[in-house]
């Protein structure tokens, strides 16, 4: 267990440079400022302690059974569950290095990890 995993309960893996970013319609849905200096997330890797962010992680699938109304502002599940941790007050831990691709994979980092580092490894 990572200190920041015990901290908060909840890691989002940053999304690859060049993908969708979540647009401002996305922010104001869910009532929130428009944050542009957290990165967007990964929709397939999310790490959570269930016990501890239920209210956002029911948040979440709330608005995924509702599909048809927020997928037409929201670029896929990847900015469900970074807006309902931020609208639950619930905080959450990103690694510094964001993910690559390289072979049809995407390489992730850990808390360890550098944006130098994952790049001198060919990342």
């Amino acid at each position: 267990e990572s200190p920041q995993y015990r901290d908060h309960g909840a890691v989002l893996w940053p999304e690859p440079p060049g993908f969708i970013s979540t647009r401002p319609d996305a922010w104001r849905m869910f009532g929130l400022p428009e944050d542009k200096e957290t990165s967007e997330c990964q929709g397939g890797e999310l790490l959570f302690d269930k016990s501890r962010v239920s209210p956002a992680l029911r948040l979440a699938c709330w608005c995924n059974r509702h599909y048809l109304h927020f997928y037409s502002v929201l670029a896929g599940d990847k900015d469900i569950f970074r807006l309902a941790l931020k609208k639950t007050g619930l905080k959450y831990s990103m690694p510094q290095a964001r993910s690559r691709f390289k072979d049809n994979c995407i390489f992730q980092n850990d808390f360890t990890s550098s944006q130098d580092s994952a790049a001198e490894a060919g990342w």
